[in-house]
């Protein structure tokens, strides 16, 4: 069992090291439609809680790829969409903890006002929801959350997080040039920050290809002068460093395509990930692209991959 249906990796984060991803959302599932999201626009635009997957063929994933001996530090939910819509994500996370490795939970933290999202939560050994802004206005012009969200909801729902949960909360500040980077935004996110008090606060921007074009991160040099309204404390996410101490032992173009169906990989977290010499990598990528099984985009100074869309 090599190409995996239900969970990715290991691939490097840059804030939890080597992790493996368990996704429980069909791809674009999610309760917003974020302007900066790599994935693309979303598909499936809901609120509701379900089982989207069956839990028992993604613990048989989970188990099979640990059986391998891969050498990961977290198992994580990012899910392709928003993780908290799934109903089954509270046993995931039990499921994944039993195992022996710490778990993380990404979110958009929209749902954490409701009652039985916050007990499904509880077993993630780390929250890290993102936070756009503590303007409505500009809320809504970068997430563009159903119709059937509240703002009010999405502030409470992060209050009652910290209040709430026993493990750690790191914040994930998402900056984007000209939308909630100015001195005004960046004060009022301050002001909140302040209000919750997070265990970590990371500043984070759009780093990778997004839905909207015109959507552009913000260089090292914003970033700075954020962190100078923002306050000491918060960390500048920066580019994954430490690379694999072994290489991936299996068929590695099967694991290339198995990262880069959820979302774009550069070939510089590719080779990290798999432990691969830059050369062989090359031809591998090669291979794939003239098989017209993956696209290459060009994004800064980086190259990312993604699987070719067949057209009809």
């Amino acid at each position: 069992m090599d190409l995996y249906k239900h969970i990715c990796g290991p691939t490097p984060s840059r804030r939890l090291g080597f992790a493996l991803a368990v996704d429980l959302i069909p791809p674009k599932t999610c309760n917003h439609n974020c302007n900066y999201c790599q994935l693309g626009p979303t598909k499936e635009y809901t609120v509701e809680r379900k089982s989207f997957v069956p839990l028992d063929d993604v613990i048989a994933e989970l188990d099979d790829f640990l059986g391998k001996g891969s050498k990961i530090d977290f198992i994580t939910f990012p899910g392709s969409g928003e993780p908290t819509l799934s109903f089954d994500l509270g046993r995931a996370l039990t499921a994944a903890r039993q195992r022996g490795y710490p778990t993380a939970l990404f979110t958009f933290g929209q749902l954490l006002y409701r009652e039985d999202v916050l007990c499904d939560v509880q077993n993630a050994s780390i929250i890290l929801p993102t936070f756009l802004s503590a303007n409505k206005e500009t809320y809504y012009k970068i997430a563009r959350p159903h119709p059937s969200l509240n703002f009010e909801d999405y502030l409470s729902g992060l209050e009652q997080l910290k209040l709430r949960y026993s493990g750690e909360v790191w914040l994930a500040v998402m900056l984007l040039n000209g939308l909630n980077d100015s001195p005004e935004e960046l004060q009022n996110t301050k002001e909140w920050i302040e209000k919750i008090q997070p265990d970590r606060v990371q500043l984070t921007s759009a780093h990778r290809p997004s839905l909207v074009d015109t959507v552009a991160p913000l260089d090292y040099e914003a970033m700075m002068r954020a962190r100078a309204i923002l306050g000491a404390h918060c960390e500048i996410l920066g580019d994954f460093q430490r690379k694999q101490d072994a290489r991936y032992s299996g068929n590695a173009t099967q694991m290339i395509l198995n990262i880069i169906q959820r979302r774009p990989a550069s070939t510089d977290e590719l080779q990290k990930s798999l432990g691969l010499d830059v050369n062989e990598l090359e031809k591998i990528v090669l291979d794939l692209v003239n098989d017209k099984k993956v696209e290459i985009h060009a994004y800064g100074s980086q190259r990312f991959l993604s699987l070719k869309e067949e057209k009809n």
